[in-house]
């Protein structure tokens, strides 16, 4: 699991930020994450503000891979899925679970994900989704069928980006790792149960 510890039995890591107590590139930076964060400041946020030129450059770089990467988003989504069950990163699931239903990845694909199970069955372009993925950031490295399978699917921009993607979402799993933001409420089995473990 992302925290060892009971959170709430000492104070949080990082104190919670409001966007009254900021000022300067602090809340130039928290004003666009409250454009569009469900959570508002909450999240990876809080701790991402006290380095708030680095924040701006991973929000730039978000931006860009939710709107106008050239991967598809429901294989997005699903990647994203991958890694958040291989990092228990509980956060992360509960925002792209119902966002990799609507693209139209199963509820059987989604269930296997939770549990830590490879899907019985996936499209061909998910399945070479899923293996890139759980070989990327689960044991590397890709091995050469793995990275012809998905640059068939995705082409040369698209492997660079769902490289650079998963690199990015294990960034924010590390922020809410040291932060300990969203600990205590994981639904998912734990990462010591080897997610995935026949890939």
């Amino acid at each position: 699991m992302m925290a060892t510890t009971d959170a709430h039995a000492r104070p949080p890591r990082f104190a919670g930020l409001s966007i009254e107590q900021l000022e300067g590139r602090q809340k130039e930076v928290a004003q666009k994450i409250l454009g569009f964060s469900l959570n508002g400041l909450n999240g990876p946020f809080n701790m991402m503000l006290r380095s708030p030129d680095a924040t701006d450059i991973i929000l730039q770089l978000s931006d860009y891979l939710r709107f106008r990467t050239a991967i598809p988003q429901r294989l997005a989504e699903l990647a994203i899925l991958v890694h958040a069950r291989i990092w228990g990163d509980q956060y992360e699931w509960d925002m792209h679970a119902g966002r990799a239903a609507s693209c139209g990845v199963t509820a059987d694909t989604i269930e296997a994900l939770r549990i830590g199970q490879t899907p019985a069955t996936m499209p061909h372009d998910e399945r070479s989704i899923f293996d890139f993925a759980v070989r990327l950031v689960k044991r590397r490295p890709v091995p050469d069928d793995g990275f012809a399978a998905v640059l068939g699917v995705l082409g040369e921009q698209g492997v660079a980006d769902l490289t650079i993607m998963l690199g990015q979402y294990a960034t924010i799993s590390m922020i809410l790792c040291v932060s300990e933001a969203g600990s205590g409420r994981f639904s998912m089995p734990s990462v010591n149960e080897e997610p995935f473990a026949q890939q």
